[in-house]
């Protein structure tokens, strides 16, 4: 079933293409035909996630949606296909970009419109979201520290905390090495302020990443001692224990759906089996490696997080959770499509163009699934990130193809000249071409995330690129065009940096003005060629304004590293 996070980035995804426009709603299968009716050709306000619910506002109704185990949303620009099999809903709307987007809803447990009150009592009935804007954890406390049923039953229960699913318990669990076996009534209030805290991070990290992140936990956590007496470990992907087995590895404290941790099966086996290798779970709810869109028991079926009840015995052999990854970052383009590239690495910027801004890069799709395999092991980094040519070609404009003719920009209309209009409107345009023609095809292609919203996309600027020069009005051009680039991410909801190294921004941008919407933007610096020169370089002045220097890269041999900040 997906967990709160993935209903987070669907509500997220339809109000960026739908929300503010009238949405065409059907039911091709019928059977929410009058809702649909009651929907059809309203503006939708809204959409928000609470746990793993969905609610799209229209006005003083509500939609809402429970996907359960079976339920997916599939989405897609232009037209959509014909309708065939089991199709609850349809939403059709002019989309974003005014070219068309449609999304289909199939197979979801509650699919129905209901009035405000309604909707608050549903959410009345649920426990604290971890996700929402000050969430009380205390609420939940509340109801844990009174309860005798084991811990492991209660962080699936609803009512206790909404969106947590059978993976983010197991990893919780894991993580601060407390046994599923535990009463509600032994986690003191020290503990639960932790693994809270770290709830929190966890589904956080989930919606910035696209899928679930299992980030490696070195030690326990102190005060985290095991309840009871020495346990095994607990996987979701363990192979099942019959009741009363006596194999090694089934203890009697094996447990699965019917037993006191919930209704989602968890199986105990012994702290010496081979651990789970770290990493990330796809997720199936907004797209993701293993199908995106697709069945939502995925989630469940393929999940290898763990739950480490107790400490393995003194002298064990070390296990993958030893072994420390990576924290370089590596930034990968066109010129590596034949190379060999690191398996060791902790996030991944690639590049969506091929050298120029006007162009794709020919293997995006397949370092794009190299690049959702980092281990994430730097969570202030998005595991993958993008980075975009950038240039303006306005002093050979009749050289190129791509000038702009028309267009309304913040610097005024564009008329086809050489203006900071059109050099606004370039911007702009390549940067939209450059996401829906390259990125977006690669990304389907790959099987990974193709929300742009979800990734950092830097701004690549470099003197190796066309750029206007010999006055202080051709910078401005310059940076027009920069802002152009940046408006349309924006526009998609994406964040933005600024990539460069300080000599060749101030000879292609010069002084970025307070007012500049570059202004602000963080900095991934180039030049160094060891890591200690890229740590140095993080006390460098950052590119524009009240920015900051986030990033830094260092070249030591033929391939590009990243140094992370913080």
């Amino acid at each position: 079933m997906p967990e709160g996070h993935t209903l987070f980035r669907l509500a997220r995804e339809q109000s960026t293409l739908f929300a503010g426009r009238p949405v065409h709603v059907t039911s091709p299968q019928g059977r929410f035909e009058a809702g649909a009716a009651l929907l059809d050709g309203r503006v939708l306000d809204e959409v928000f996630s609470y746990g793993k619910h969905l609610f799209a506002r229209f006005g003083g109704d509500h939609l809402h949606v429970h996907l359960g185990l079976y339920g997916t949303y599939v989405t897609g620009p232009g037209t959509p296909p014909p309708a065939k099999g089991a199709l609850r809903m349809r939403w059709e709307a002019d989309g974003p970009d005014g070219a068309g987007v449609w999304t289909d809803l199939r197979g979801p447990t509650a699919c129905e419109v209901l009035p405000a009150p309604e909707v608050a009592t549903i959410l009345d009935r649920l426990g604290p979201d971890p996700l929402r804007p000050r969430a009380d954890g205390g609420r939940a406390f509340r109801r844990i520290s009174g309860s005798r049923t084991a811990i492991g039953a209660l962080l699936m229960d609803q009512a206790v905390l909404a969106g947590v699913g059978n993976v983010y318990r197991a990893e919780l669990l894991f993580r601060h090495r407390v046994s599923p076996f535990r009463p509600g009534r032994a986690v003191d209030e020290a503990l639960w302020a932790q693994m809270w805290a770290d709830l929190v991070t966890l589904l956080r990290s989930g919606v910035r990443m696209g899928r679930i992140a299992r980030p490696a936990r070195r030690t326990a956590p102190a005060g985290a001692a095991p309840y009871g007496a020495r346990t095994p470990t607990t996987s979701t992907a363990a192979p099942a224990c019959r009741a009363g087995s006596a194999a090694p590895r089934c203890g009697p404290r094996s447990w699965s759906a019917a037993t006191s941790t919930g209704a989602r099966p968890a199986r105990p086996c012994e702290s010496s089996r081979r651990p789970v290798r770290t990493g990330t779970v796809a997720d199936v709810g907004t797209g993701g490696r293993a199908g995106g869109l697709r069945a939502a028991a995925v989630v469940t079926l393929t999940a290898a997080a763990t739950v480490l009840a107790g400490q393995a015995a003194a002298g064990a052999a070390p296990t993958e959770f030893d072994v420390p990854l990576s924290p370089v970052g590596v930034d990968i383009s066109h010129p590596q499509c034949d190379a060999e590239l690191p398996d060791a690495r902790a996030f991944a910027v690639v590049g969506v163009n091929g050298g120029r801004a006007t162009e794709a890069n020919p293997c995006l799709d397949e370092q794009l699934e190299w690049a959702w395999e980092s281990n994430g092991s730097v969570p202030e980094q998005p595991v993958v990130q993008l980075y975009l040519n950038t240039a303006n070609p306005g002093q050979v404009s009749d050289l190129v193809t791509t000038w702009p003719s028309e267009g309304e920009t913040p610097y005024g209309e564009c008329d086809g000249d050489n203006t900071a209009a059109c050099s606004w409107r370039y911007g702009w345009e390549r940067t939209r071409d450059s996401v829906t023609e390259f990125f977006l095809p690669a990304a389907r292609d790959a099987g990974v995330d193709s929300l742009a919203s979800s990734y950092r996309w830097w701004l690549d600027v470099e003197t190796m690129n066309t750029w206007q020069s010999g006055s202080d009005e051709a910078q401005e051009r310059n940076r027009a065009t920069l802002e152009g680039m940046a408006a349309y991410l924006d526009f998609r909801g994406a964040d933005v940096g600024l990539y460069s190294t300080g000599q060749q921004w101030e000879e292609i941008v010069g002084t970025v003005p307070g007012g500049s919407p570059l202004a602000g933007l963080p900095s991934w610096l180039a030049g160094s060629v060891t890591v200690a020169g890229a740590v140095a370089a993080c006390e460098l002045s950052p590119l524009v304004p009240r920015g900051r220097v986030s990033l830094t890269q260092y070249v030591p041999d033929d391939l590009d590293r990243n140094h992370s900040c913080g």
